[in-house]
């Protein structure tokens, strides 16, 4: 649904008007296995202030809409630019959120639902946050040269991921996920061992979903990976009910070490550069194995959709005594042909059957 093709001239009703009309566009094209709620969705007004030091980006636009390349300046130097970081403000704006849902309420009636919701951080991963104050290049070489000043960056990133999450909870604003919403990019949350026992209508962090992945350091082997990554990852991780683990990066060399470490993994991601062989045999039918297939097969100028249908073919296969779930990620455009999307649905459902 384009912006262009909105009708609404205000910025929040045209957010609104987008967001209901991809639901109908959803459930009039896309025929998989979600399923379309009734409902309207308001975010609550909760804003992450600074941690001590701006990364500035040169192209932040493209960096915020996701639409093209972007540089930044690291802002860490060196160990004495430590000194600087500290744990970030959380504020909450309770009247503007209600603003926003009463306005909703007496726009749609009883016609839907009307739903606050806290948005968090999109993954608790920390390294993209690392790389941010540190540098990519710079962080790869720092795991050799600089390694203390990894540890106490990662030490720092992890106090704050859970002193944040600590607040979000003492002041009532975390929102149960596992509905039929997306846990970012691993599937929907639906899941009847959520909220944990004890839950008696305040959603507490283990009642939650958390997406942790770490796809900066997909070059990172697994001894470094679970030195400088996982083992300050998993702190975090524990704090809730279930984990999906992992993004874009393959996971192939790093399968053994997540399985084993996080106690409440459910779900992994099998990116298009993962060995399937490898993830079926690692994951079994003890997790869902959530596969990403290559979406470049029908996002280019010219789709290719016997590439697309061998991928499918040889997932189906390798994976077929797994619990599989296949998710198209990464789909910044379909060249104006959104019926791309709807013959995609259909080969897979079709070679399902």
């Amino acid at each position: 649904i384009p912006d262009s093709s909105l009708l609404c001239k205000d910025h929040l009703m045209r957010e609104w008007e987008q967001m209901l009309r991809q639901k109908i566009f959803r459930h009039e094209n896309v025929p998989t296995d979600n399923p379309i709620t009734a409902e309207l969705v308001i975010q609550k007004a909760v804003t992450i202030g600074s941690i001590g030091l701006e990364t500035e980006f040169t192209g932040e636009e493209r960096r915020r809409t996701n639409t093209g390349s972007y540089r930044w300046d690291a802002p860490l130097l060196s160990e004495v630019d430590l000194r600087k970081l500290h744990r970030p403000r959380i504020d909450y704006d309770g009247e503007e959120t209600m603003r926003k849902a009463e306005v909703a309420a007496e726009i749609f009636g009883d016609l839907i639902d009307i739903r606050t919701k806290l948005a968090m951080r999109w993954s608790y991963g920390l390294t993209e946050q690392l790389i941010y104050l540190r540098g990519f290049e710079q962080t790869m070489i720092d795991l050799y040269e600089h390694p203390r000043l990894v540890h106490s960056l990662m030490a720092f990133l992890r106090d704050t991921a859970l002193y944040e999450l600590e607040k979000l909870q003492t002041r009532g604003l975390l929102t149960l996920n596992n509905g039929p919403e997306d846990i970012v990019t691993n599937g929907l949350g639906i899941s009847d061992d959520l909220p944990a026992a004890g839950y008696t209508g305040k959603a507490r962090l283990q009642d939650l979903w958390i997406l942790s992945e770490s796809q900066e350091f997909t070059s990172v082997g697994p001894d470094q990976f679970e030195e400088f990554a996982l083992s300050y990852q998993i702190p975090v991780i524990e704090r809730f009910g279930l984990c999906a683990y992992g993004c874009c990066e393959p996971l192939d060399y790093k399968f053994d070490l997540i399985i084993d470490k996080i106690p409440n993994l459910r779900r992994v991601s099998v990116s298009p550069w993962a060995n399937l062989r490898c993830a079926a045999e690692k994951l079994g039918n003890r997790y869902v194995y959530s596969w990403k297939p290559n979406p470049s097969r029908i996002c280019t100028r010219i789709p290719d959709f016997d590439s697309a249908k061998k991928d499918v073919v040889e997932a189906l296969d390798e994976a077929k005594d797994c619990c599989l779930q296949i998710i198209l990620n990464d789909t910044p455009t379909f060249h104006g042909d959104p019926t791309r999307l709807t013959r995609w649905v259909d080969m897979i459902m079709n070679l399902i059957n």
